[in-house]
């Protein structure tokens, strides 16, 4: 990445496009929220190798910024790369990695947070692989998304922002829940290419009673197979070191 390095050798998952897409995503829809906030705190779940939160922090670094896993090796990749970092950046200083279970955790407080991420545990009540590691990474068997929608909804301020990043399969039942709790703002449906349907989510919602304009729309990663949509690369060049 131009103005951070990840580690990723004992990650759950390493990093993926459609990961960097988001983290992108996620900052430019709160670039204006967090010019009036620029002492916001930031809560990333499932951080893994710390991504999403070298994002944010490559532009926002006044912001407090956790990244929570339960993960130990992957938290171990994430404080080393958060080490070289320090050292060749200024910017990641307010940046914290934890090796905790979000939903036991009693670190945080209500209403502690103005935002809060999360590219969460995928493929919910699906088989599993006989690699535990890949498993806690991509299953929602013990971070559900009623438990992470519904803590989300404590830990965050009035006004707070939410982001995550589900299957797109997963998507009309992680609606009614966050209904439960949030308005939702925006939802942005990925596909690969121009033939595939959509397979991923982006959601931006908002912890408040009053109800935004809804607004959704298709992003389509690659233009052909291996070849960036001209979409992607407006949100990725300010990431990537080539594109």
């Amino acid at each position: 990445m131009k103005e951070f390095e990840v580690f990723q050798d004992l990650a759950a998952l390493p990093v993926t496009t459609d990961a960097c897409l988001f983290g992108s995503w996620v900052e430019n829809q709160l670039s204006n929220y967090l010019s009036e906030t620029p002492a916001a705190k930031i809560l990333d779940i499932g951080t893994g190798t710390g991504l999403l939160s070298f994002m944010l922090a490559q532009k926002h670094h006044n912001c407090k910024i956790i990244g929570l896993d339960i993960h130990q090796p992957s938290i171990t990749n994430a404080n080393q790369s958060l080490a070289v970092n320090r050292q060749n950046y200024y910017k990641y200083y307010n940046v914290e990695f934890l090796n905790q279970d979000f939903i036991i955790s009693k670190q945080f407080q209500k209403n502690e947070f103005n935002v809060i991420i999360s590219n969460p545990p995928f493929f919910q009540n699906q088989l599993e692989s006989s690699n535990k590691t890949r498993n806690i990474a991509r299953h929602s068997n013990e971070l559900t998304p009623e438990l992470l929608i519904s803590k989300s909804a404590e830990l965050l301020k009035d006004n707070g922002q939410l982001f995550l990043l589900y299957p797109k399969s997963e998507c009309n039942s992680i609606m009614n829940l966050l209904n439960k709790h949030f308005t939702v703002n925006q939802l942005v449906e990925t596909k690969p290419t121009p033939s595939k349907n959509p397979n991923l989510v982006f959601i931006h919602a908002e912890k408040t009673a009053l109800k935004n304009k809804f607004k959704s729309f298709e992003f389509c990663v690659y233009q052909e197979p291996g070849i960036l949509s001209n979409n992607a690369i407006s949100y990725l060049k300010d990431y990537y070191i080539t594109l």
